[in-house]
């Protein structure tokens, strides 16, 4: 269950100015019902050791140097964006503001930043230049875009409040085109709520929550992950995974995304083969817990989850070869996101309890995959991360 953030998003003034994009036909886009935003939002990686370094060495001038990350204080009245160094776990860095619902993810060595519902713009950084954006733009009011890849040498933007992805010009930032998904809408006339992606082979695949919102409810109208091709820009095949669904990762040539049970679909982690079907890898649902975001590392997922009472959130390691089932604990503090990198790593983010706002303190906890244990202290923040990408 995600908090409500439509009348909260409303005092912070960003830092740039946008050139105003229009892309009509949008709605209120409010996120997704269980807590899926905070999700990592990269591209799937697949837990390798960084070999192979250019000069002869053992690769670590290669692996990924630096978390960044997008958070929000407590009253979701201002934001900040964040940089860590990630090879000493210090340096915390607060860069610049942001929308008080944010995101960030890396693709096409850029870092796209990315201001949801009520701010409605997508900034396009070079790592290292963070003066100002590159360039920065609205994709059309009320749209809350989600997450942003560079496929086919095009950036691919999902738009929760709305039925389409919006296509833009590396370059410029103009809309050159959209990707239809009205075709699986869920009923309520805003649209199947597109949210997270993850890119593999030319394509990409996208988590539809399909929450319908007929008369103020937000009941699940079954999720579907949609394989989209980015040189035609069309939607090709789609896959039925259970409800409220998200993608996370790719594992083993699949996709590996997370639902909450809906009909005779289970909750829990599902493999999508491109060129086959859907796999339930492990029921959560049996568990009595919810997924939330998972991250893969080597055959390993590092799973977020609610607890289907919403009495606590979990961290959980699932062998993917197996379905083997370990947690690593629970705790009271909201988890928003896991995303591993390739130094064999799990970052879950974590934001303050919704029951005890002052008994926890948000920031990051690393995980060791291989272990299911956490990894050294936690890297403790001022303002709660919801979303990280590494680089």
């Amino acid at each position: 269950m995600t908090l409500s953030r439509l009348t909260l998003l409303t005092t912070l003034a960003l830092a740039a100015c946008a050139p105003k994009v229009e892309d009509s036909g949008l709605s209120d886009g409010t996120d997704g019902a269980d807590g899926t935003d905070g999700a990592d939002g990269t591209d799937g990686t697949d837990g390798t050791d960084g070999t192979d370094g250019a000069d002869g060495t053992d690769g670590t001038e290669d692996l990924d140097s630096t978390a960044f990350l997008t958070a929000t204080s407590s009253d979701y009245a201002t934001g900040a964006f964040y940089t860590i160094d990630v090879e000493t776990r210090g340096e915390v860095e607060s860069l610049f503001p942001v929308g008080s619902d944010a995101a960030v993810s890396v693709s096409g060595d850029y870092v796209w930043q990315i201001n949801r519902y009520g701010f409605d713009t997508v900034r396009r950084y070079t790592p290292g230049s963070w003066t100002t954006p590159d360039w920065e733009v609205e994709v059309g009011d009320l749209s809350n875009p989600y997450d942003a890849h560079v496929c086919d040498g095009r950036v691919f933007v999902s738009l929760y409040g709305s039925d389409r992805l919006t296509i833009l010009d590396l370059d410029t930032g103009l809309v050159s085109g959209a990707v239809d998904l009205s075709a699986y809408a869920d009923g309520d006339g805003v649209g199947p709520e597109p949210g997270h992606m993850v890119q593999l082979d030319g394509m990409l695949y996208v988590g539809l929550n399909r929450l319908d919102r007929t008369d103020g409810a937000w009941s699940d109208a079954g999720g579907k992950v949609v394989e989209v091709d980015c040189a035609t820009g069309s939607a090709t095949q789609a896959w039925d995974v259970g409800g409220n669904t998200a993608v996370y990762d790719v594992w083993d040539g699949k996709i590996l995304a997370g639902a909450r049970g809906f009909g005779d679909d289970a909750g829990g982690l599902y493999a999508i083969d491109p060129a086959g079907d859907a796999t339930l890898i492990v029921d959560l649902g049996a568990e009595g817990v919810n997924p939330v975001s998972a991250g893969v590392s080597g055959d390993v997922a590092v799973v977020a989850a609610l607890a289907a009472d919403y009495s606590a959130y979990g961290v959980h390691c699932v062998d993917l070869t197996t379905g083997g089932l370990t947690t690593a604990g629970t705790t009271a503090a909201f988890l928003t996101g896991v995303t591993t990198n390739d130094r064999g790593e799990a970052w879950v983010t974590a934001g303050w309890s919704w029951l005890d706002p002052e008994g926890e303190v948000p920031g990051v906890q690393v995980y060791d995959p291989t272990t299911c244990a956490a990894d050294g202290a936690p890297i403790e923040m001022t303002l709660a991360p919801g979303s990280l990408a590494f680089h």
